[in-house]
């Protein structure tokens, strides 16, 4: 091999071992500023509404021993599609003479946003339904105790929402 090629082949590896350890121009960190909003509102204007109402009238009338939990469904708009049937999946706890609380939850996602799995606790009771957009349901639990932990996961639809609150009463 003549000098002139050994001089070449040194120089090719010299570049090769210089572009190993060198940088090659890409990045592994970024730091941009995005512009974010968030808003933060009432129970009732959130993408899953919720409202509470609490019967104290149903302490005394509660004479059956038994605690329970029923659903009631109000229709979406005529533009809306339900393919939701009603699912009253709900569990029972004994009763201690508690009020009765009425949670009626509402989906104002965004048309065709179906939430699928909805699952509500409240103490010891839960139910699983589903709300297509625009839906209402209100769901009642029997012999709760005021202060009791309320708690709401709901997803379908590439989105997912969970609040926690307790039972109000006046």
């Amino acid at each position: 091999m003549s000098a002139h090629h050994r001089f070449l082949v040194a120089a090719v590896a010299l570049l090769v071992a210089l572009s190993l350890v060198s940088a090659s121009g890409a990045f592994s960190a970024m730091t941009a500023d995005r512009p974010t909003e968030v808003a933060v509102v009432d129970d009732g204007d959130a993408y899953l509404s919720i409202e509470q109402t609490v019967d104290q009238s149903s302490v005394a009338d509660n004479s059956s021993g038994v605690g329970n939990s029923t659903s009631e469904t109000t229709a979406p708009p005529d533009d809306v599609a339900n393919d939701s049937a009603p699912a009253n999946n709900a569990t029972s706890a004994p009763a201690h003479g508690g009020p009765t609380l009425e949670l009626t939850l509402t989906n104002r996602f965004s048309p065709g946003v179906t939430l699928d799995n909805v699952e509500v606790r409240v103490g010891k009771q839960h139910e699983e339904i589903s709300l297509a957009a625009g839906e209402s349901r209100t769901l009642t639990f029997e012999s709760v105790e005021c202060g009791a932990d309320i708690t709401i996961t709901a997803s379908g639809s590439d989105v997912s929402t969970s609040l926690d609150r307790t039972v109000e009463c006046d």
